[in-house]
Parts: structure tokens; sequence; C-alpha cells
């Protein structure tokens, strides 16, 4: 190849591209326990609640919506995860008990876990004042609700 093709070659460089990974917000606990207080009442926070959050606790808008988010991801995840967990654990002793009775169909309740004792080992934190209009709100985290 010509010294002058050469040169050619050379100057049809593309500049490699460098991607940074943005570093992943790491809330302190306090920040923490406050947004799992107000997602306890509600999943869904309105505009105002989120700007009063992100000002008391020193972050951003969007890192509380994208909490949030997350959150929300987080709860439908460990939702399917139970439920699936409760169906294997059903049909593991369905067939157990059939194994030991010979066959024989039997009426068997669906069993069922008690979350009492997880609940009851959760603090509840108050709630700062400029999120008082979410106080009212049932725990979510029982079910079914509380009447008020």
């Amino acid at each position: 190849m010509s010294q002058q093709g050469l040169q050619r070659i050379k100057s049809f460089v593309v500049p490699t591209i460098t991607l940074r990974m943005r570093e992943k917000p790491t809330f302190t606990e306090s920040q923490r326990a406050l947004m799992e207080e107000v997602y306890r009442r509600t999943p869904y926070i309105d505009h105002q609640a989120r700007t009063d959050i992100a000002l008391s606790i020193g972050i951003a808008e969007e890192q509380v919506k994208n909490w949030f988010q997350n959150r929300r991801a987080k709860e439908k995840q460990m939702l399917r995860w139970r439920e699936s967990s409760a169906a294997a654990a059903a049909a593991a002793a369905a067939t157990q008990v059939q194994h030991h009775s010979g066959g024989s169909s039997q009426n068997l309740e669906n069993p069922t876990v008690s979350n009492q004792n997880a609940n009851s080992s959760r603090t509840c934190l108050s709630l700062p004042p400029f999120l008082a209009h979410l106080e009212g709100l049932p725990d979510l985290r029982e079910w079914p609700p509380r009447p008020f």
C-alpha cells in the first residue's frame, strides 16, 4: 500500500468513547427510614410530598421519585415470590399428604403464612409536620387494613 493510502487510513480513526457509570446514590439510615415510613402509608406520593421529602432530607426530587418507583417494583417482586413460594409449599404438602395417605384424596386447606410476627417487629415512626396529610392513611403492611 502506498504512503498516501496509509495516511488516509490513519486519518480515518474513530475516536473512542468512554462511558462513565453514574454512582448509585446511597441513602443514610434516617433518609431511608423516613421514605419507608411514607411508603408504608402510601406507595404513591404527590408532587408536594415528594418536594417536601427531598428538601427535608437533603436529596433531589428525582432521587425521591426513583426511590418510590424502585420500592414499588421491589414490593411487586416480593409479592410474586411469596405467591410462588406459597403455591410450591401447598403443592409439596399435597403431594406428601397423598403419598402418606395411600393416594386417597383429602380436603386440604391452603396453608397461610402469618405476617403478624414480621409486622410486630417493625417500629412506626412519626411523620414530620409537613407530611401530616399522610397521617390518616392505613398501614399497608397489614391486610386487611384496620378501620380508621
